[in-house]
């Protein structure tokens, strides 16, 4: 299996995050199937995760700055 790099920026706008134990595991599998996907289909190997909570929501942004993708075709296919 190739290994590949991915360099990780983690902004964290908050110090607590006040979740349960199934909520953490949700939030990890998610960021980490999100980096996979950057990984595998970007063409960069550069991402930033951003955490922000505020009024009780939780917003967690995983970008970067790779090939994208065609919104159009991508639309036809659903």
């Amino acid at each position: 299996q190739m290994q590949r790099e991915l360099t990780v920026t983690l902004d964290l706008e908050t110090e607590v995050l006040p979740l349960s134990e199934e909520q953490s595991v949700l939030l990890f599998q998610s960021v980490r199937e999100l980096l996979m996907n950057i990984v595998k289909h970007a063409g960069t190997t550069e991402a930033r995760i951003v955490v922000a909570q505020s009024d009780g929501t939780l917003r967690l942004t995983v970008s970067d700055q790779g090939a994208g993708c065609d919104v159009m075709t991508a639309e036809t296919r659903l």
